[in-house]
């Protein structure tokens, strides 16, 4: 039966908490529990291709990793907050790079979120290639367990100031395509450059990628940056990574050898540079507008100011290159400078040979060593710069950083380099390793996102791990793809049933003699008799002679004709033709500004003057002072009291309580010493005054006459005067001793008292002595007395506690006063300890009286009165009435600079004496401490600085200084020193006694007055050494403290010392950072001009008329020039060279007639017209501001060479056959090389005209008409060269031509020989010239004392240009170099040379060795050479199977293009139709006659059979003998193209593009397919569990009766009375004993639906007493 009750909402709780389980999967079991893995790449594809690979879908999940990119990690650094996380941003290292490893755990795995530091991957990957543990560090990141953690180990993210991976380089890897669209690029460049690309540091500098490409192939993980030829990175400077010389820094980088590195260290050093990295040459400035006026600017940027780049300074902090200073070995520098010494190491880094090599290198300065790692290992280390010399240099410079050169001007690196990373710290040995073998720096390879239940491995390095797929390659053959004769895109015959073969090989080719060394056709050159005659040794056999002639013919007179004369006539009327800015022709040096006037005539001219402009230099001033200490107190010292303050150039305190500047109270209570050990001390020891009492006694007593010295008397008769105490302050004595007979006389504790520092014990003694009336006269002066002295004794229960004495005066009839004070707290000097009981008296006695007279009451005594006899505690709210202060004066001078400095000041004094309590609290409970300030000692109290060092700071850095600059009037300044509180207003404050303070330094004031010299940081340049420039420094708004005139006249420059004309003080620059000005000058210009003349005709150019001065040009006297002292005009003549250098006069320069030389049509003559000084006129020099002059007339001729000769008076006249001829010129000297006039004999080869008349090859060159002599055929000393020249028609078809020796028939004669000659570097080479005039073969050189033993060889030579060639024998050199010989040297051919030109190859071969030495033209040909019938082997080994033979399998020897550019040969295996032909029946002769001609030299052998023709296709069907499975993606390459397989279906496959395979052909695929994974993974998951707990409460009445029928007496539940086995009988009365028990409790939604039930593990029985509640708990 059940019975329900509504739980009400209060009876029902929920309450969430975490809960953590531990999963454990192997590679096997993940899968079945929803875990997964996947690759995913990057790509430049278009995202519309994304799905276009349908073989395996898109498996390199191009979309998954744009979307990965997109939520975690794009721009993590610089826009983190739209990602997704659930880490610090710092902690987790974020870099996504071109492929990703991702494993995804599913929901009903991690839960809320996989719980950190619990994830661990071990296994084997990539087919157990690499094997691996992996953890999570609890921040986002997984790691390598073999790696070890910690700062120690591995430096950290925010030390690494500069970092280039690149991380995105992989982007750029194909620069042909666009990245974001992935759309082919129009005119894409072949480098990269892009400027402001943030590296991939935390810092985010800006990089410059100039002229770069980038490499991430395969073979290793990097990405590289390539800089090529010219390339280079560059960051601006920043102080970030400008290390100063004392900062420690590290910088590693991995560099890949390159062929063109180790191209460059074979052979002998040059010491070459080659720069990785370097911050040491070239810096950026916004020049001044007198700098960077030549530069050339960007057109991109406006403004009149633009960033020009310039050299830096001569200091740098780091430079890495390497060098070929070893033979053979790169080797690698790491060095840097002050300035003035340069420290470096070096080591060997590469060698030759080691191409693609990939080193880590990692450099740094760690404390005084330089050093270099190298793959993780130290391999050497040296001394850094002394740091001694590197004290006062600046530490840094302004350079840029580059990386690939030194300041992209040279040396560039042109290999590749990548990781560059810059660390602000040495690191350590640990560290490097880590680094190096961590290609990224860090530890992590990954990340984990722990509330989304995925890992990614990021890693380069790490690619392998957890892969989805992996690359492979795999040969495989290609079978053919047949077509149709319907259908086809090509045939092809082939061999079907071979019947014959050839024994031998056989050749396909004709061969035609083309050239012949025939002497009936031999063109002779510089010779003209050819005899006959016998080579000695041979019958008959003759030989004709080439030789020079041995006579020559006088021709008489002859003249040269025409001398051609070219006027070139410049008039500067207008000065159109000037150029006063910039000439072609250099050098050049441009003028100021320039004005074209006209005199009072009509003439005209153009005048060029000199003007002034500013000219600006931008310096920076260091210093300009001069300096003397004028207070130098170096505490401690050796005063010992307060008197001697002044020493040390201090007052006591401020000398009032209110001062001038409002410093507010001074000195009250101070006490000053000085300690010879420890320093000055300023101690408060001024009791409290306004205070509230423990008690006080006043009374009167008397001393008689006759007291000993030693006497006292008691003070009696006191009347008590207590006060009463303040609220919450106890009474601490009484005034009275009931044991004494004067009860009063005394002070009696009823407490115990001890005080303490902020409330002392004050015990005050004061009274006055009544003198005598008997020792004064009537007229109310007594005489002259020696004074008394009173002594005072406070007693603390009968002993003295205390004695204090004084002198009594007598000069006077009034009383003497007296007071005495005695003070006691813990650590005082004058401590004492008081308990309840002990009591305190008063003793006194006068001493040394001469007491004469009685008092008016007739008795000789004094009197004396008690007026105060107190012992007081302060009040708690007014207890501090002492103010301790110092000050001091310094008097000044004007414009002068003066530095104060107070070291060490100590406001809290412990450490020195226990006496001194130091600086603590006022009396409003405010910290105390030492304030010093600095006023201007004026009506004003002008406050010029103020420091404050409170209690509790360490005096060790508590130091004042403070620099105060004056002006035009004298001042004087005010130290104050004081305990005060720390608000910027308040002065001395009032302090508890014994407070203190120390100084336990120096006091100093150095004085720094104005100098007229300033230090500058550069020279000036030279022109600011000269008052004539009204040089100038311009001081700026913001340049620190000056005194005198701005701007201000520069009276000397010594290097960088300015003597200026006004007086200076400079304080705010220093060595390592002065402050900007500016030099300024009024700067005269260069006057100068330029006009250049192009020569349009080769000539021997003269300079008939020039003029320059200010006149009308009648005369040269007109012509006077404004040039003033040694100024004086000049004129330079430039070619390729100096021409001439012509100087003036101070007034004029003329010249006429002036030649200039000789000059090649086309060519440019610059003319430069400046002024030098007349003592030193090679360089041009700055004019006078008034200083011009003018230029007029100006006329050049050019006079042409001849080639013309005619004879004059002559009986002779030119021989028809003429070819040289020889005259002596009238020259007598030859001039310089751009004058080359002929001199001397001269000889040249020559066309007849006519009888009178020929041309010469080459021109004459004289400077007149002249008359020479000459002859026909000339002999000269030196000879001429002999040329043999034949012809032949030929090429255009594919031939090859060759040299045949003819060595049977002549081997005992010789074809060409020399005689009469024994040089050995004389003798002959053969060339031979196409028909365009080209040498396309030359022979080796044969040298003429030797040919009859050395071979005369020329090579092969093909031509495609049909024509005439060209055969020359020349007399040459060693080298080949037509040389002229002697009139003895001939050259002899041999008679039996016959005329071979219908020589042919058909069917038997030219046998060379029976004819004359020849070149034979070798042509492609369809028949082959003859053989018999015995060369053929068939299926019946006869002829008789030759009829049925119709094709021929022919493969060629040739297997390359040889030494021809294009080869005309056959190449590879030629199948073609043909027949067997007999040619000689008898002889059984048969030739091979083909239906295309063939071109094989060397013998091939062939097979002949039955051929069948085969139907090929284009198409996208392939087939291949076997494919490895299963292929996610696969392509292969052939005939310089690349296939992508689609589909596949067993050996079967589609490909993207049609193929056409004629042969079955072997190529390589490369593809990707599954990757092997065999790992455990574990990680503990964080479910949030909800514990239900329901209270379900029965009061006392309820649920104690049940409905079951089955206990009622008549089974009815409409019956109450139980039956008798549930009840019992008590004193005759029925009594119900049943009591119900609970054994379930069930839980019901509203609509009785039983939700939840509850078993306890035994029955509970019911209460009719107490309310009872069962709870019930469950967890969902």
């Amino acid at each position: 039966m059940f019975v329900y009750k509504k739980l009400k909402p209060s009876d029902v709780s929920i309450t969430p908490f975490e809960a953590h389980k531990q999963y454990t999967y192997d590679s096997s079991s993940a899968g079945n529990n929803g875990i997964t893995f996947s690759t995913a790449q990057w790509t430049s594809e278009s995202k519309a291709h994304y799905s276009e690979n349908n073989l395996a879908g898109n498996f390199l999940n191009h979309k998954k990793y744009f979307q990965l990119d997109k939520i975690f990690y794009r721009n993590y650094i610089t826009d983190n907050g739209n990602l997704i996380s659930d880490v610090d941003y710092i902690d987790q290292e974020r870099r996504l790079y071109d492929k990703v490893n991702i494993l995804s755990i599913p929901q009903n795995q991690f839960g809320n979120r996989i719980q950190p530091t619990t994830f661990n991957l071990t296994g084997s990957f990539n087919g157990g290639n690499r094997i691996l543990e992996i953890k999570d560090d609890g921040k986002g990141n997984i790691y390598p367990a073999n790696y070890t953690l910690g700062n120690t180990n591995w430096p950290s993210e925010k030390g690494r100031v500069v970092y280039i991976g690149p991380v995105k380089g992989f982007k750029k890897t194909d620069l042909k395509t666009d990245n974001k669209t992935g759309l082919p690029i129009v005119n894409f460049n072949n480098n990269f450059s892009l400027d402001n690309v943030y590296d991939d540091s935390y810092y985010l500098n800006q990089v410059n990628y100039n002229r770069v490409t980038f490499d991430n192939q395969s073979e290793t993980p990097l990405t590289f940056i390539q800089t090529g030829e010219n390339g280079t990175l560059r960051l601006d400077h920043d102080n970030l990574y400008n290390f100063g010389f004392n900062q420690d820094f590290n910088i590693s980088f991995y560099f890949k050898v390159s062929p063109n590195d180790t191209t460059r260290i074979i052979g002998t050093p040059d010491n070459s540079k080659f720069y990785f990295i370097a911050k040491s040459d070239v810096k950026t400035i916004i020049p001044t507008p007198g700098e960077g006026s030549s530069e050339i600017l960007l057109p991109s940027v406006s403004g009149n100011l633009q960033p020009i780049d310039v050299p830096a300074e001569d200091s740098f902090p780091y430079r890495i290159y390497y060098t070929d200073d070893v033979t053979n070995t790169g080797s690698l520098f790491f060095e840097r400078s002050n300035g003035t010494a340069i420290a470096f190491v070096s080591t060997s880094l590469f060698v030759s040979g080691s191409d693609n090599e990939i080193i880590h290198v990692s450099v740094q300065k760690t404390g005084s060593l330089l050093q270099i790692y190298k793959n993780g290992a130290k391999v050497v280390e040296g001394n850094d710069i002394n740091p001694s010399i590197c004290k006062d240099i600046p530490p840094t410079n302004n350079a840029n950083l580059y990386i690939g050169s030194r300041g992209d001007i040279d040396s560039y690196l042109n290999s590749n380099i990548s990781q560059i990373m810059v660390y602000d710290s040495a690191l350590s040995t640990t560290q490097i390793q880590n680094i190096s073998q961590s290609i990224v720096g860090t530890p992590n390879i990954g990340n984990i996102f722990y509330d989304e239940g995925f890992i990614t491995i990021t890693n380069p390095d790490y690619k392998d791990i957890l892969q989805e797929y992996s690359s492979s390659t795999a040969t495989i053959t290609l079978q053919q793809t047949f077509g149709t004769p319907d259908n086809f895109d090509t045939s092809k015959l082939t061999l079907k049933t071979p019947l014959i073969s050839s024994s031998v090989g056989l050749t396909f080719f004709n061969e035609r003699a083309k050239f012949w060394f025939d002497n009936n056709f031999i063109a002779g050159t510089n010779a003209t008799t050819i005899s006959g005659g016998t080579i000695p040794g041979t019958s008959g056999v003759g030989l004709f002679n080439v030789y020079h002639p041995q006579t020559s013919t006088d021709l008489g007179n002859i003249i040269l004709l025409p001398i051609n004369r070219e006027v070139i006539d410049y008039n500067f009327l207008t000065g159109s033709n000037l150029d006063l800015s910039n000439s072609n022709i250099q050098p050049f040096t441009p003028s100021g500004s320039h004005n074209f006037i006209s005199n009072n005539s009509s003439a005209e001219f153009a005048l060029v003057s000199a003007s002034r402009k500013t000219f600006t230099q931008s310096v920076d001033i260091l210093f300009a002072t001069n300096s003397a200490v004028i207070v130098n107190n170096d505490f401690p010292g050796s005063d010992s009291n307060m008197g001697d303050v002044a020493d040390f150039k201090f007052n006591e305190g401020v000398g009032s309580t209110t001062t001038a500047g409002g410093i507010g109270l001074g000195n009250l209570g101070g006490v000053y010493f000085d300690d010879s050990d420890t320093g000055l001390h300023l101690v408060a020891s001024q009791s409290n005054t306004d205070v509230r009492y423990l008690g006080r006694l006043i009374g009167l007593g008397y001393q008689t006459s006759g007291v000993g010295d030693t006497d006292f008397n008691k003070a009696t008769f006191f009347t008590q005067l207590n006060d009463t105490p303040p609220f919450g302050v106890t009474q601490g004595t009484q005034f009275k001793d009931t044991s004494d007979p004067s009860p009063n006389s005394r002070i009696v504790f009823l407490e115990d008292f001890n005080g303490s520092v902020a409330s002392p014990m004050v015990i005050d003694i004061e009274g006055q002595i009544k003198v005598p009336l008997n020792l004064f006269t009537g007229d109310g002066f007594g005489s002259s007395h020696d004074p008394a002295t009173l002594t005072v004794e406070l007693r603390k229960n009968g002993s003295v506690l205390e004695t204090f004495t004084t002198s009594l005066s007598n000069n006077f009839p009034t009383a003497n006063d007296f007071s005495f004070q005695f003070i006691s707290h813990p650590g005082g000097p004058t401590f004492a300890n008081f308990s309840a009981g002990d009591f305190l008296q008063v003793h006194l006695k006068v001493t040394g009286w001469d007491i004469n007279g009685s008092d008016n009451d007739g008795t000789d005594r004094y009197n004396y009165r008690v007026t105060n006899f107190e012992i007081s505690a302060p009040d708690p709210g007014n207890v501090f009435s002492n103010s301790i202060s110092i000050s001091s004066s310094i008097d000044t001078k004007v414009t002068s600079s003066y530095q104060i400095q107070l070291n060490t000041i100590d406001p809290n004094n412990t450490q020195i004496d226990n006496e001194l309590l130091g600086l603590h609290q006022d009396g409003n409970g405010v910290d105390l401490g030492v304030k010093v300030l600095c006023y201007k000692f004026d009506p004003f109290g002008t406050l010029l600085t103020s420091s404050f060092y409170p209690s509790g700071s360490n005096s060790a850095s508590n130091n004042f200084d403070f620099i105060h600059t004056t002006g035009l009037s004298e001042e004087e300044l005010r130290l104050y020193v004081m305990a005060s509180v720390g608000n910027e207003d308040s002065g001395s404050s009032l302090i508890g006694i014994s407070q203190s303070f120390s100084i336990l330094g120096e006091y100093k004031v150095t004085e720094i007055s104005g100098s007229n010299e300033l230090e500058l940081s550069e020279t000036l340049s030279g022109s600011f050494n000269s008052s004539s420039f009204e040089p100038v420094i311009i001081f700026g708004s913001n340049s620190g403290s000056i005194a005198g005139d701005n701007p201000v006249t520069i009276n000397s420059v010594d290097g960088t010392t300015v003597t200026v004309a006004d007086t200076y003080i400079i304080t705010s620059a220093s060595a390592a950072s002065g402050f900007p000005v500016t030099a300024s000058l009024l700067l005269s210009q260069k006057i100068s001009a330029s006009v250049n003349l192009e020569v349009p005709t080769s000539s021997l150019l003269t300079l008939e008329n020039f003029f320059l001065g200010t006149g009308s040009g009648v005369s040269g006297t007109d012509f006077t020039s404004s040039l003033i002292g040694n100024e004086v005009p000049r004129v330079r003549i430039f070619s390729a060279s100096a021409v001439r250098n012509i100087v003036g006069t101070n007034n004029s320069l003329i010249i006429e007639n002036e030649h200039l030389g000789y000059f090649d049509s086309g060519s440019t003559v610059g003319i430069h017209f400046d002024v030098v000084d007349s003592s030193n006129p090679t360089t041009s020099i700055t004019s006078s501001n008034t200083s011009s002059f003018s230029i007029d007339e100006f006329t050049v001729t050019g006079i042409t060479s001849s080639t013309t000769f005619s004879l004059s008076g002559s009986t002779q006249t030119f021989n028809e056959n003429l070819t040289h001829i020889q005259f002596s010129s009238s020259m007598n000297d030859s001039g310089i090389s751009s004058l080359p006039f002929n001199v001397g004999e001269v000889t040249s080869s020559v066309t007849y005209i006519d009888d009178s008349t020929i041309t010469i090859n080459g021109a004459a060159l004289f400077t007149t008409e002249s008359a020479f002599t000459g002859s026909q055929i000339a002999s000269s000393s030196t000879g001429f060269p002999i040329k043999l020249q034949w012809t032949f028609e030929g090429g255009g078809k594919g031939s090859i031509y060759k040299y045949n020796t003819g060595s049977t028939l002549y081997s005992t004669i010789d074809i060409i020989t020399t005689t009469s000659d024994t040089d050995d570097n004389q003798g002959i080479t053969l060339f031979v010239s196409d028909p365009d005039g080209n040498i396309i073969a030359t022979s080796n050189f044969v040298n003429s004392a030797s040919i009859k033993t050395t071979p005369l060889v020329i090579p092969e030579f093909t031509s495609s240009t049909a024509g005439t060639f060209l055969v020359e024998i020349v007399t040459t050199n060693s080298e080949s170099v037509e040389i002229p010989v002697a009139e003895s040297f001939n050259i002899g051919l041999s008679s039996l040379i016959a005329d071979e030109s219908n020589t042919r190859r058909t069917t038997t071969n030219i046998n060379h060795a029976l004819k004359t030495p020849m070149i034979t033209e070798l042509s492609a040909s369809a028949h082959s050479d003859a053989q018999t019938d015995g060369f053929f082997h068939g299926v019946n080994n006869d002829a008789s199977s030759f009829g049925d033979v119709d094709t021929f399998e022919i493969p060629s020897p040739h297997i390359n293009i040889g030494n021809f550019l294009n080869s005309p040969f056959t190449t590879g295996t030629t199948t073609v139709l043909g027949t067997i032909d007999a040619i000689s029946v008898g002889a059984d002769v048969y030739q091979i006659n083909l239906s295309e001609p063939l071109f094989i030299t060397a013998s091939s052998p062939i097979t002949g059979g039955i051929g069948e023709t085969q139907f090929f296709i284009n198409t996208l069907s392939q087939s291949a003998d076997s494919l490895p499975a299963p292929i996610l993606e696969g392509n292969f390459s052939l005939n310089n193209n690349t296939f992508n397989i689609e589909t596949i279906d067993g050996n079967n496959f589609t490909i993207d593009e049609p193929l056409l395979i004629d042969s079955d052909t072997d190529v390589t695929l490369n593809f990707h397919t599954t990757a092997s994974n065999d790992y455990t993974l574990k990680f503990k998951n964080t479910h949030i569990i909800f514990e239900h707990e329901y209270q379900c409460t029965t009061d006392e009445e309820e649920y104690n009766f049940t409905q079951n029928v089955s206990v009622r007496q008549n089974k009815s539940n409409q019956s109450p009375d139980l039956a008798d086995c549930v009840t019992g009988s008590l004193e005759n009365s029925q009594i119900t004993l049943f009591k119900p028990y609970v054994t379930t409790v069930g839980l019901y939604d509203d609509e009785y639906n039983l939700l939840a039930v509850g078993k306890f593990a035994q029955p509970i029985k019911m209460s009719e007493e107490t309310d009872m509640t069962f709870v019930i708990r469950y967890d969902t």
